[in-house]
């Protein structure tokens, strides 16, 4: 691990962090996704702010995701 890595290991905590945090104490829908797990609009959110730092940052590297595939 470089320590390219680890900042991008820090911005992608912090984007799912401020994605989520409005979500907290607050009213939010939640879904079951096929496999019968629960899925909200908060585990979302903070995949597809992630996935865009990543898709910038990364083009090349691939994404494998919960939420979205």
């Amino acid at each position: 691990m470089t320590p390219k890595d680890i900042d991008l290991a820090q911005k992608l905590a912090e984007a799912a962090g401020d994605a989520i945090r409005p979500f907290f104490r607050a009213k939010f829908d939640q879904e079951t996704k096929e496999d019968s797990s629960p899925v909200t609009e908060a585990d979302r959110a903070a995949e597809a702010a992630m996935r865009a730092i990543i898709e910038a940052e990364r083009p090349d590297d691939g994404i494998i995701g919960e939420e979205y595939g």
